[in-house]
């Protein structure tokens, strides 16, 4: 982790499993990184299924969530692959790996690892109209290959989206074909740009990075050729940063696999949710997308959001639903467990449903414009505690109500807030949930 944020939050970190992982670690909270640019390593265990054969694709994303805010980034790896082509950029001889032409050569400028790193200028900033190619001097050999992939690390310092670096293969040496990696973009000549709707790597990324390449549409290529082309524009203008360090490459590899790609998915719960259905019953209804390995579903039930036992077991297809008929008072936690038939288990999120007689609220209009208004329609109470939060999860409205208005209506005023969806949400001074609602601000 990064630091890049003006404020000292916590960050939680998780894996969320996508294809071919069994098992995942707990999630790591740091709570502090009190400094700007602060650096935390870490890491989370996972494990594959069992007897996984060689060459199986891996993939997972990291979850990383901070003060209201999420990011996600994936990451595909494949296990024990074939590898084709290596170089960690230690050698000292350029020549022995790589054909180069225009300045490429490798540098002790930068490295990711080891003390060097090949780039383009490696003893200097590049220079204005510049063409610079390294070729493999191993070709790519593809034929029986199911899945490749080219991956490296890489950081640059170039004039964004007019000095870039592509990624470019051929089956005959004479017609290239620049390919899409990860993080590479592509537009029309828009301002200037040099990218002609081509996928390159451009701009100010100083930080190391991995960067993956899918090159599976080329298998059964016996002798696909691979290289790195820098270009940069024929403005020599002295502007700061115009002309700058360029790219430095590190690890590089190419991988293939001849494994037939079986995928093992997590079931992917798309909707999961609860409602009153009667005096102390609530129905729990879910949407999942199961694979061949599903076998069955568990509904569990908790009173306390920690402690949940299995109230009934769901078999067949979908619509998947099962009713509890002995709903207590109060707060009713449901989440689904899904079995696989190896015996894998996989979780929903988990829903609250509110059984509460005793107290009911509405909620108008919606979407509002100016004035929300909340009004406890029954029995008035005391001690409510309404909070209101946008769809990032940041809080723009909280207030505790130790009495009610001889009305028993609330209103909210959202003049000024941006129109988008917000969520209500209705606590009681015993922490139970009355009421939660999305209302839409106008």
């Amino acid at each position: 982790l990064l630091r890049v944020g003006i404020l000292d939050k916590p960050v939680t970190v998780s894996i969320v499993r996508v294809e071919n992982v069994y098992t995942t670690g707990a999630p790591i909270v740091v709570n502090s990184m009190p400094n700007y640019y602060d650096i935390y390593n870490g890491s989370i265990a996972y494990t594959l299924y069992p007897g996984i054969p060689n060459g199986t694709r891996v993939k997972f994303v990291w979850k990383v969530e901070s003060d209201g805010i999420t990011t996600y980034d994936s990451v595909t790896k494949i296990y024990n692959p074939l590898t084709l082509l290596t170089d960690d950029m230690e050698t000292g001889v350029v020549g022995a790996k790589w054909t180069v032409a225009g300045g490429f050569g490798y540098s002790t400028a930068n490295a990711f690892v080891g003390t060097r790193s090949l780039s383009e200028s490696p003893t200097g900033n590049y220079t204005a109209s510049s063409t610079r190619t390294a070729q493999s001097v191993t070709n790519i050999d593809l034929t029986g290959a199911t899945a490749a992939y080219v991956s490296f690390w890489v950081r640059h310092r170039s004039e964004n989206f007019r000095d870039k670096l592509q990624v470019q293969v051929s089956p005959n040496g004479t017609t290239w074909t620049p390919v899409c990696g990860k993080n590479t973009v592509q537009e029309n000549n828009n301002d200037g740009s040099t990218l002609n709707n081509q996928p390159a790597l451009t701009g100010w990324r100083p930080e190391w990075y991995q960067e993956l390449y899918d090159i599976s549409s080329f298998t059964g290529q016996a002798n696909l050729r691979f290289r790195f082309v820098f270009t940069s524009d024929n403005d020599p203008s002295a502007y700061a940063y115009e002309l700058d360090e360029g790219f430095s490459i590190d690890n590089f590899k190419v991988i293939k696999t001849t494994t037939i790609l079986q995928n093992r998915l997590p079931v992917n719960f798309v909707n999961v949710k609860g409602k009153l259905v009667g005096t102390n019953a609530i129905q729990v209804d879910w949407e999942a997308f199961t694979d061949a390995q599903h076998d069955y579903f568990e509904v569990e039930k908790s009173t306390d959001g920690s402690n949940f036992k299995s109230i009934g077991r769901v078999n067949g297809q979908p619509p998947f639903g099962l009713i509890d008929k002995e709903a207590v008072v109060g707060n009713n936690y449901y989440r689904i467990k899904q079995y696989d038939k190896d015996g894998a288990i996989n979780y929903s999120r988990v829903v609250v449903v509110v059984n509460n007689p005793r107290v009911k609220l509405s909620v108008y209009p919606n979407p509002v414009t100016d004035d929300l208004k909340i009004k406890l329609d029954n029995n008035r109470s005391s001690n409510l505690t309404v909070s209101i939060t946008d769809m990032q999860g940041r809080i723009v409205f909280n207030k505790n109500y130790n009495e009610f208005p001889g009305s028993g209506t609330i209103t909210v005023n959202t003049m000024g807030w941006i129109p988008q969806v917000y969520q209500l949400k209705v606590t009681n001074n015993r922490g139970e949930l009355v009421t939660i609602q999305k209302f839409v601000k106008q």
